[in-house]
């Protein structure tokens, strides 16, 4: 197997798994939905498109840098009845000055085909929102290396933690892989972890 290696190091990210009416949290890392959205948009594919081959791909991602939690108060007016206007309060958290790298697993056909689209997109490509846009370095290449050989080069002195897709969950269920991005059926399903 192969691996693709994506660095996600953006002034501003959002890795939302849950979505409340006024309130938009991030995860303290890339969201493996987050990722598969941003391919199935570099690849022009619509919300409503299958992405079943997508979500297959083994995942990982590599916590380089953990950044902060950012807290952004909004206000916005929605027009109500009668000509006036109703007031909503929402937050929208985000990780400032973090910086991660994301690893996926598969055959090299494949890899390929995501790598080309990644670097000529479809559509604009943001880390996990939009309004936070990828960097140029976002495409690292192609290695021959497992998910997690490949996640484990490059460690500096101080140890980081690696979250894989795991069969065995030894490290729980988060509920981030993505059924249908469809704005009317949005769905999504558990996968287990491995923490190392």
């Amino acid at each position: 197997m192969s691996t693709l290696l994506l660095v996600f190091n953006s002034p501003l990210q959002s890795w939302g798994t849950t979505l409340k009416l006024k309130n938009h949290d991030t995860e303290p890392y890339p969201s493996k939905s987050g990722v598969i959205g941003m391919i199935a948009a570099s690849l022009g594919r619509r919300r409503d498109e299958d992405i079943s081959d997508l979500v297959r791909i083994r995942f990982g991602v590599r916590i380089d840098k953990q950044g902060t939690v950012i807290d952004d108060f909004q206000v916005s007016e929605v027009p109500g009845k009668n000509g006036n206007s109703d007031k909503k309060i929402g937050h929208r958290k985000y990780l400032s000055d973090a910086s991660f790298t994301c690893g996926l697993e598969g055959e090299d056909e494949v890899l390929e085909k995501i790598k080309y689209a990644l670097m000529h997109p479809a559509y604009a490509l943001f880390a996990g929102r939009r309004g936070c846009p990828v960097t140029v370095d976002l495409v690292q290449g192609i290695v021959q290396k497992s998910l997690l050989d490949a996640l484990s080069d490059d460690i500096a002195e101080e140890q980081k933690t690696i979250i894989l897709d795991s069969n065995e969950g030894y490290g729980g269920a988060v509920k981030d892989v993505p059924v249908s991005f469809s704005p009317y059926n949005r769905q999504y399903s558990y996968r287990f972890i491995e923490i190392r």
